[in-house]
């Protein structure tokens, strides 16, 4: 009898650890790839900044949106820069709004964010 039991005991801890293992390396690949979807966001946006009203950039911002929607202050950034853009303040205004939501996806991805940033447009 001890023997079956130290074999059962040897499976059910087996496939307890396959089960554990398997639901780590899932949740550790789900939360790169998002990470890595954020990043690729930002990119686009940054490379893009230059033409706000362009498609690549339009398309960049509507994707980030989505994306980032677990991110509060991201999705908080990302409508006020919007609503500068749309409601037409001016360069001055929407450049700002847009260094806002370029570190609050900074922030979100904790990279570092810095604090002499200065638009060149």
């Amino acid at each position: 009898m001890d023997e079956l039991t130290t074999i059962l005991v040897g499976a059910g801890m087996s496939l307890v650890t396959g089960v554990v293992t398997w639901w780590i390396t899932r949740t550790h690949g789900l939360l790169d790839e998002k990470r890595r979807l954020k990043r690729q966001m930002m990119t686009c946006l940054i490379s893009n900044r230059y033409d706000l009203c362009g498609d690549p950039f339009t398309s960049a911002l509507n994707g980030a949106a989505v994306v980032f929607a677990d991110s509060e202050e991201v999705r908080v950034t990302i409508r006020a820069f919007h609503d500068a853009i749309v409601a037409q303040q001016g360069n001055e205004i929407a450049d700002e709004k847009l260094l806002d939501m370029f570190r609050a996806m900074l922030r979100d991805l904790d990279l570092p964010v810095g604090t002499s940033v200065t638009s060149s447009c």
